[in-house]
């Protein structure tokens, strides 16, 4: 009998990475996944019934324009992921479920457009001083150029093998925990 090893997630995505390991997982996880499709189908569904009565410029915002095609491309994606996710195309069907979420999400906010706060706080009427704007976006900017390479680095040699895995030791807390008495107290 092989030993039990914690599934730890990475990169290479939990059950398809350790699927030599432990294939009966790929069925748990694959049905996990297509339910968790079902329930997103149905949540939508109700999110759409009740925006069509009682916040009409959020509906008339998901029906026309920008936001219906961000819509569109949501059920797009939506009925794209199922499939992958039946012919075990873990990475493509990951990435599409992103896409569903992503595109609604955006979906969702151009529909309320132009308001924050439904009918009550437009954007326009939010926006700081135009200095702080561009002061936050200057600052902004600056942080993305000095983080986001580092952390595009960090993921890449993540998902191609050249980071050292973690051991027994690494995931033991080594430092006082809650309760313990340190020196001196």
């Amino acid at each position: 009998m092989s030993p039990v090893r914690p599934v730890i997630p990475s990169g290479k995505g939990t059950y398809a990475h350790h699927a030599p390991d432990a294939p009966d997982l790929v069925g748990y996880f694959r049905l996990r996944a297509l339910v968790t499709l079902v329930a997103v189908a149905l949540l939508a569904v109700g999110v759409l019934l009740v925006t069509r009565g009682d916040p009409p410029h959020v509906w008339h915002g998901l029906t026309h324009g920008a936001g219906l095609a961000l819509a569109i491309v949501s059920v797009v994606c939506f009925a794209g992921t199922g499939p992958l996710v039946l012919r075990g195309q873990t990475h493509r069907a990951r990435f599409s479920a992103v896409d569903v979420v992503g595109a609604a999400v955006f979906a969702w906010g151009l529909a309320q457009r132009p308001y924050l706060i439904p009918t009550s706080l437009t954007v326009a009427d939010s926006a700081g001083d135009s200095q702080t704007l561009v002061w936050l976006s200057v600052v902004s900017l600056v942080a993305l150029l000095l983080v986001a390479p580092a952390v595009f680095f960090l993921y890449w040699l993540d998902t191609h093998g050249k980071l050292e895995p973690l051991t027994g030791s690494d995931l033991r807390r080594t430092g006082p925990t809650r309760g313990d008495v340190i020196d001196g107290d």
